[in-house]
């Protein structure tokens, strides 16, 4: 199990330093790979083909960005990790910084690049966390499922991980049947 995690881990630096040196193209193995994991992990069905296709399609791809980001989000409340960078500004900051290596001029986008690095690395920073307290989580949750007095151990929305009522039929946030 501690392999596993390890496998899942990605050193910051390593990210960084290939980002920078392929002049961004590493982003998109890093999204792809970081899909993966998740994909793996959650067991969800989603084709991460199209995740990468989305990367090339203009405003579906900002969407495509955040949604990553909002499910790393996801994975972290379901393990009461505290989020310290919203998706939604991880998201913003990484669009904002991209496209502004486009339209601005020699030195300033420059460091537009490289700035724009530093979401990828939050993010990444923050799933290394989840993989590190995902174990604890884990061997907590088997306790807690063996007690049979606790119907209902969640207090977050399976669809949108917003904090719920124990014992509530309906997400208050997003309305769906629980």
């Amino acid at each position: 199990m501690k392999e596993e995690i390890q496998n899942k881990k990605q050193r910051l630096l390593y990210i960084f330093l290939l980002y920078i040196f392929t002049f961004g193209l590493y982003f998109l193995f890093w999204f792809y790979n970081s899909w993966k994991k998740i994909k793996d992990y959650t067991e969800t069905s989603f084709n991460l083909s199209w995740k990468i296709v989305g990367l090339f399609i203009p405003i579906y791809n900002m969407w495509v960005v955040y949604t990553l980001f909002r499910e790393v989000d996801l994975l972290r409340k379901k393990i009461n990790l505290s989020r310290p960078y919203p998706p939604e500004i991880l998201a913003f900051l990484f669009i904002l910084l991209t496209f502004s290596i486009q339209v601005l001029p020699y030195p300033w986008w420059i460091l537009a690049f490289i700035l724009s690095v530093f979401p990828i690395l939050e993010c990444q920073a923050e799933l290394n966390e989840y993989w590190d307290n995902k174990n604890e989580f884990v061997e907590e949750d088997i306790r807690a499922k063996s007690d049979k007095t606790i119907k209902n151990h969640s207090n977050y929305c399976p669809n949108c991980g917003a904090n719920i009522k124990k014992g509530a039929s309906f997400c208050t946030q997003c309305g769906k049947k629980i």
